[in-house]
Formats: structure tokens, sequence, C-alpha cells
């Protein structure tokens, strides 16, 4: 697995390197993680989502990010509904949040739309790739 980034770094990446359009979401993990409380002396457990993606911009290689410091997340599924192929998204940065989602009502909308699906607003992430 090799890091490619994460915060500001990722979301420049993201935003014109790496390309998640027309890839595939092969999973989805949602889990807790110890972190470390900000005085150094006591642990919390945080939420963490992980999501792999398949035929990023990068062939041969996997995307997975880990999204931390979640606020806000929501996934939909119906089988009739295209989940999986990310035909769209959004990516932005909102006040010391980021905001990623891969349903958007409005994709090139510089705002959050409460219409949106399949969305992550968060404080951290990082990004790595994972050979194939």
């Amino acid at each position: 697995m090799k890091e490619i980034g994460k915060d500001e770094t990722l979301f420049n990446l993201l935003k014109s390197d790496i390309r998640i359009l027309d890839a595939l979401v092969k999973r989805i993990n949602i889990f807790t993680i110890k972190r470390e409380a900000h005085d150094g002396y006591d642990e919390y457990e945080e939420l963490c989502i992980e999501v792999d993606f398949h035929d990023a911009s990068y062939k041969g290689s996997k995307l997975m990010l880990r999204f931390l410091g979640i606020r806000e997340f929501s996934f939909y599924h119906r089988y009739d509904h295209t989940f999986r192929y990310v035909e769209n998204y959004t990516l932005l940065k909102h006040d010391d949040l980021y905001y990623l989602c891969i349903d958007p009502e409005d994709e090139w909308s510089p705002l959050i739309s409460e219409n949106d699906q399949d969305f992550i607003l968060f404080e951290s992430f990082e990004g790595y790739f994972v050979e194939v």
C-alpha cells in the first residue's frame, strides 16, 4: 500500500491528477478506531470509513480513501439504483471540513445540496494506492 497524500494535498490531487470518475466502488468499510485525545492522556473511539475504488485514473491500482472525523455520512442502495459506478462526483472544502459525494444533485455546484446522496462530510482523509 502506497500513501499518496493527506488532507489538503490529497484534496488537490483528487481535483487534478487522480480522478474517481468512472471508477467502481468495490468496498465500503465502516468501523471505529482508537484515537488519542488532544491532551495526550485519554483515548476515544472515532468512526472511520474506508472506500475502495477500482479502475480509478491509475490502471492496475486500487485507490483506497480513508475518512476520519466523520460528521455525517449517507449511503443508499436499492436493486434498481446504480450505486457502484461513479458517474459524477463532488469534492468540496466546506469551512474546516471536506465533503465527498458520489451521487450529487449537481456536480458543478460549489454548495452541498440536501438532495445529494452517497456522501461523507469529514475532518480529514488519507489516500493510498494498492496494487491489484
